[in-house]
C-alpha cells in the first residue's frame, strides 16, 4: 500500500453545515487538534494486531533504519527528523525550542533470543525504535502533525511501543491528541523477568478531522527522550471507485498496448485464462497455461499486422545450464572473456601468476597465444575499433588499471599481432575493493562498476560488499571519477555511531597490501548497520556487465553469510540508476564471472548462446554456464478477428511458436540486439475486433507486455463510418494546409504522414473512394468527389490559381 496519497477535499454535508454555523457563532476547534477516542491498549502479539480500514493507508512510519512490508502495508523508515512528506514533529513543553534530531536503536527486541511473533517483517518492525535525539538537549514532550486530511472524514491512528532492553522494560510512553485524551503504553513486562513472548503494547484510536491536519502528542513518563516503534494513520472513507475503463478510441489508438497492472487486468478474459495478474505482469498458474484475452472491439475496421510479446527481464535459475569447462585454460582463477565479432573469441586466465590469452573461432578449439600480461589480477575486458581493453587490479582488490592490446591491422585482426601498452591506474576508487566490470555502451562511453568496501569487513564476506561504485569515461582511459553515478548496489543501511555520535571505524588485514598509517597496516572500514544488525549479511562482487536489448544485467559473486557463495545477478533498464536484485543462479561455486555472447560450433551445428565462465574449472566445483537468453521457450500464440462486427471471432490463425532471438551489434562486444517474439497476423482478414491467446509450456514464462500493431482498413475514412465518401472529402478540405505547412487540424487527414495535408493526400483519398456504406465496389465519384478531383489541379505547390480556377 502507498503510505501517502493526496486526494481532493471531500467535505461531508455535516462539515459544510458546521462551516456555516461557525461563520455565525465562531469555532472552538483548534486546526490540527481533533479529539481522539482511544480504545483499550493491547499486548502486541502478532500480525493480527494491525487494524485496517476501507479507506487505506495515509501514513505508515517505522522507527528504524529499513522499510518493512507487514501484511501488505509498507512501513517507511523514519525518525523525528527524517519523516515522510506531509508529516512533521515539534518539541513542546520544557523541550520547546529544541531542534529534533534523528535517532534509531536496533536492539530493543531480538527475535534471535525471544520467541518470534510468527512474522519476520513484524519482528523487524518491533525490533527497532526511534528516539528524539534533540539539540541542544533531549525532547521529552512533543507532537507529530499529519497533513493532507479531509475535513469531516473519519480516520484511525494506531501506535506501537516496545522496549525490552534489560532494566528499561518498565518504561511507559504516553500518546494523546493534545486535548487531554491520552493513553499509556508499557514498553515491556517488567514483572515477568526474562522477556520471552512480550513485545510491548499497541493501541488504536479514531477521530473525525476538523481540519486538514491532525496532531498526535507524545510524552516519555519518567525517562529522557520520546520513543516510538511504529505509527499507522488510515482513512475510514474508501476512495471513490475508479471510473470504468474508457473504451479505446480506434480513431486515436489503432493497435493495442498492454503493459501496466490496470491494462493487464482489463485485457484478461474473465473466464478461461490460467494466468493471474500481479506486479504489472501476467503470471502462469500452471504448466501449459493458456492466457485468453477479451475480445477487443474497434469502431473502425482494422488491418491487424502483428502482436509482439515481451517476458519479464528475470534471467535467473532455470535459464542457465552447467556446461563443463568451456575456456582454454586448466587453471582456476577469475576468467576474462571478450569477443570483437562473431567467430573471434579471446579468453584470458592465469598461468604461473600471470594472465595468458587463448583464441578460438568456434568456442570449442582454443589456441594458446604468445601473450604474457605480467599482471596477476585481471578482472574484465572490452573491445573498440581494433583494440582490446584488459583491466586489472594492482595490487589485488585495489584501483583498476588498464592494458590495451591494439591489433596491427584492425580490419584483419590476427591473434597475437598486436601492440601492448600498459596505461597503469585509470580510476582511484577512493576505497578498497575493485574486482570490476567494464562495459562500453551504445553511445561509446566506457563504464566501470566495482566493489567498494567502505562499509563492510570484506575479509569475512568472501571479499565482497553490499556497495558498488559506478564511474564512466569517454575513451576507457581518461575521465573516470570515483562514484560519479548512482550506486548500482547500496544495501549498507545507516552508519553505526558510538555513544558520542561518532562513526565507528574497525580494521582487518589484507593478504596483498598494507595501508600506511593504519594500525599494523590493516584495512580500515566504517561500520554500517548492515554489518552489525546480527542478521546474515548478503554481499556481492567480481562483476560482469552485459546489455541485452534495453536491459542491463550485472552478474556477480553472491555471498550469503551462513549459506556459502554462488552466482547471482542484478538487472536494470537504466544504466545510470540503481539495479534490482534478481536472485541466485547457482550455489556451490565462487564464480568471478566473465561472459558474453558466442556461436558454438560451425555450419548446421552452430548454436548461438550466452556464456558465463566461472573460476574453479575443471578441478573445482564450478561449472561454466550457457543460456539461450532471458526468454523462456515453449510459448505459442494465436489470434482471431471478428470480420462482420457481430462481436464474435470468425477467423483464427493457427497456433504459432513465438520466441525472442538475440544477435550481436556490430562493433560492440557486450551489447546485444533483441528480435522480439512476434506473432504474424498478415494472413488475417480485416476485422472489427481481435482476440489473442498465449500458451506457455513453462510456468516461468511471465509476460511483461503485449503490443498489437494495426492500421485503419480505410485510412481515408475520416468520419469513421467504414466508407470513404463525400463526407470524408469535406473533412479533408477542412484540414487542408498546403505542402510543408502543417501540422494539420485533423492529423488523420495527413494520409502520407508528412506532417501536412496537400495534393498528395487528396490523391490518396480519391484512390480510396468507396461511396457511402459500400466498400465492395468503387462507384462513380459523387459531386464533392468530382470537385476534389478538379481541385487537385488547382492546389499546386505554390498555391497559385491556374486559369479556370475560381
Amino acid at each position: 500500500m502507498t503510505p501517502h496519497r493526496s486526494r481532493p477535499v471531500r467535505p461531508s454535508r455535516y462539515a459544510l453545515l458546521l462551516a456555516g454555523l461557525c461563520g455565525v457563532a465562531g469555532t472552538h476547534a483548534v486546526m490540527g487538534q481533533s479529539a481522539i477516542s482511544w480504545g483499550a491498549s493491547q499486548a502486541t502479539s502478532g500480525i493480527g494486531d494491525i487494524s485496517t480500514t476501507p479507506g487505506g493507508v495515509l501514513y505508515a512510519l517505522n522507527g528504524g533504519s529499513g522499510d518493512f512490508n507487514v501484511g501488505g502495508i509498507n512501513f517507511l523508515s523514519s525518525d523525528f527528523s527524517d519523516l515522510p512528506t506531509g508529516v512533521s514533529f515539534t518539541a513542546t513543553g520544557a523541550s520547546a525550542g529544541n531542534t529534533p534530531g534523528g535517532g534509531k536503536f536496533g536492539s530493543v527486541y531480538s527475535p534471535s533470543s525471544i520467541s518470534s511473533t510468527g512474522n519476520a517483517a513484524y519482528d523487524s518492525l518491533l525490533e527497532t525504535i526511534a528516539y528524539s535525539n534533540g539539540s541542544p538537549s533531549g525532547i521529552s514532550t512533543g507532537h507529530f502533525s499529519f497533513s493532507g486530511l479531509t475535513p469531516g472524514n473519519d480516520y484511525q491512528v494506531q501506535v506501537w511501543y516496545n522496549e525490552q532492553r534489560s532494566g528499561l522494560d518498565s518504561r511507559v510512553m504516553r500518546f494523546g491528541d493534545g486535548l487531554g485524551n491520552n493513553v499509556d503504553l508499557a514498553g515491556g513486562n517488567a514483572s515477568s523477568g526474562v522477556q520471552t513472548s512480550s513485545y510491548g503494547r499497541n493501541v488504536t484510536g479514531t477521530f473525525t478531522a476538523s481540519g486538514t491536519s491532525q496532531n498526535l502528542s507524545l510524552e516519555s513518563l519518567g525517562f529522557g527522550n520520546v520513543h516510538y516503534n511504529a505509527i499507522l494513520v488510515q482513512d475510514f472513507m474508501a476512495p471513490p471507485p475508479p471510473p470504468p475503463p474508457t473504451p479505446l478510441d480506434p480513431r486515436d489508438t489503432p493497435g493495442w498496448s498492454i503493459s501496466t497492472q490496470a491494462q493487464w487486468s482489463t485485457a484478461i478474459h474473465a473466464d478461461g485464462s490460467q494466468f493471474s495478474i500481479s506486479g504489472g505482469a501476467a503470471n502462469p498458474t500452471q504448466s501449459n497455461a493458456v492466457f485468453e484475452s477479451r475480445i477487443q472491439p474497434y469502431a473502425r475496421k482494422q488491418k491487424f499486422t502483428s502482436i509482439t510479446f515481451e517476458q519479464t527481464p528475470e534471467w535467473g535459475p532455470g535459464k542457465w545450464q552447467s556446461s563443463g569447462n568451456l575456456g582454454g585454460n586448466t587453471e582456476s582463477d577469475g576468467p576474462v572473456f571478450v569477443s570483437p565479432a562473431q567467430g573471434e573469441y579471446y579468453y584470458f586466465n592465469k598461468v604461473s601468476g600471470s594472465y595468458r590469452a587463448w583464441y578460438s573461432e568456434d568456442m570449442e578449439n582454443w589456441q594458446l597465444l604468445n601473450f604474457n600480461s605480467g599482471v596477476a589480477w585481471a578482472t574484465s575486458a572490452e573491445y573498440q575499433d581494433g583494440t582490446i581493453y584488459l583491466y586489472y587490479d594492482s595490487p589485488n582488490d585495489k584501483d583498476p588499471n588498464l592494458m590495451t592490446l591494439t591489433f596491427n591491422d584492425p580490419d584483419n585482426r590476427v591473434p597475437d599481432q598486436w601492440t601492448v601498452v600498459d596505461h597503469g591506474q585509470v580510476l582511484d576508487t577512493q576505497s578498497y575493493g575493485s574486482d570490476m566490470a567494464i562495459y562500453r555502451d551504445l553511445d561509446g562511453s566506457f563504464h566501470i562498476i566495482h566493489e567498494d568496501w567502505q562499509g563492510i569487513r570484506a575479509r569475512s564476506h568472501s571479499w565482497d560488499s553490499q556497495y558498488a561504485g559506478h564511474s564512466s569515461s569517454p575513451d576507457g582511459i581518461n575521465g573516470f571519477v570515483a562514484h560519479e553515478h548512482t550506486a548500482p548496489i547500496d544495501l549498507r543501511g545507516e552508519p553505526a555511531l558510538d555513544q558520542f555520535g561518532q562513526p565507528i571505524i574497525q580494521y582487518y588485514d589484507h593478504p596483498h597490501f598494507n595501508v600506511p598509517g593504519n594500525p599494523n597496516g590493516d584495512v580500515d572500514y566504517q561500520v554500517y548497520q548492515a554489518e552489525q544488525n546480527g542478521e546474515p549479511l548478503h554481499a556481492w562482487g567480481d562483476y560482469e556487465l552485459l546489455r541485452v536489448g534495453d536491459t542491463f544485467y550485472l552478474f556477480a559473486d553472491d555471498d550469503l553469510e551462513g549459506n556459502g557463495i554462488g552466482l547471482g545477478y542484478w538487472y536494470s533498464d537504466d544504466l545510470y540508476g540503481a539495479f534490482t536484485y534478481g536472485g541466485r543462479i547457482r550455489n556451490g561455486l565462487h564464480p568471478d564471472p566473465g561472459g558474453g555472447f558466442a556461436t558454438f560450433g560451425t555450419g548446421n551445428d552452430a548454436e548461438d548462446l550466452f556464456v558465463l565462465f566461472v573460476q574453479g574449472n575443471p578441478t573445482g566445483n564450478g561449472q561454466d554456464l550457457t543460456s539461450t537468453g532471458p526468454w523462456v521457450e515453449g510459448v505459442e500464440a494465436q489470434a482471431g478477428v471478428d470480420t462482420d462486427g457481430d462481436g464474435e471471432i470468425d477467423v483464427w490463425t493457427d497456433w504459432q511458436d513465438v520466441s525472442e532471438s538475440y544477435g550481436r551489434i556490430d562493433g560492440f562486444a557486450k551489447a546485444y540486439s533483441v528480435d522480439p517474439a512476434t506473432l504474424d497476423l498478415s494472413g488475417l482478414p480485416e476485422g472489427y475486433a481481435i482476440q489473442f491467446r498465449i500458451r506457455a509450456a513453462d510456468a516461468a514464462a511471465i509476460f511483461d507486455s503485449v503490443l498489437l500493431d494495426s492500421a485503419f482498413a480505410l485510412p481515408a475514412d475520416l468520419d469513421g463510418d467504414n466508407d470513404v465518401d463525400d463526407a470524408d472529402f469535406g473533412l479533408a478540405f477542412a484540414a487542408f494546409t498546403g505542402p510543408d505547412s502543417g501540422p494539420p487540424s485533423n492529423p488523420f487527414a495527413d494520409l502520407d504522414g508528412d506532417g501536412d495535408v496537400d495534393d498528395a493526400d487528396f490523391g490518396l483519398a480519391f484512390a480510396a473512394f468507396t461511396g457511402p456504406s459500400s466498400a465492395a465496389n468503387v462507384p462513380e465519384p459523387a459531386a464533392v468527389s468530382l470537385l476534389a478531383f478538379g481541385v487537385l489541379g488547382c492546389l499546386n505547390r505554390r498555391r497559385r490559381m491556374p486559369s479556370g480556377c475560381l
